[in-house]
């Protein structure tokens, strides 16, 4: 039990863990020493994983690109006036009007569409609830 003790000590099992540590210290310093003195396939290894990895990276980076611009066309008004809606504005105070309260009888409107803008006067103006 004394000799067990005395090898399984804390002390000695950190000995060996140093010495460990020094040896595979050393072992690392060869191997960098090594890759350093011949370069070639180490270069050439990284050279080929980045020749593969730049067209996946690209790749990636479209596809995030395609999807912000389809978010972004989702809610652009120029989308909004492809789909036959239009941007109507009070020609005299340059406000866009949202609601027919907004003008009256005999006021000037121009109406921005998907391609080109109308002006008209306005003949009639019901209110309505929304």
């Amino acid at each position: 039990l004394a000799r067990r003790l005395a090898t399984s000590s804390p002390r000695r099992t950190l000995a060996r863990q140093h010495q460990r540590l020094r040896e595979l210290s050393r072992r690392q310093a060869q191997a960098m020493a090594h890759a350093v003195a011949r370069p070639g396939p180490v270069l050439a290894g990284l050279s080929h994983r980045l020749r593969a990895a730049g067209p996946r990276t690209l790749a990636r980076v479209k596809h995030r690109l395609e999807l912000a611009a389809r978010g972004l066309n989702s809610v652009s008004p120029l989308a909004t006036l492809e789909r036959g809606y239009a941007i109507v504005e009070d020609t005299a105070t340059g406000r866009v009007l949202t609601s027919a309260a907004q003008t009256a009888k005999g006021n000037t409107i121009r109406a921005r569409l998907a391609s080109g803008e109308l002006t008209a006067t306005v003949t009639q103006a019901r209110r309505g609830d929304g």
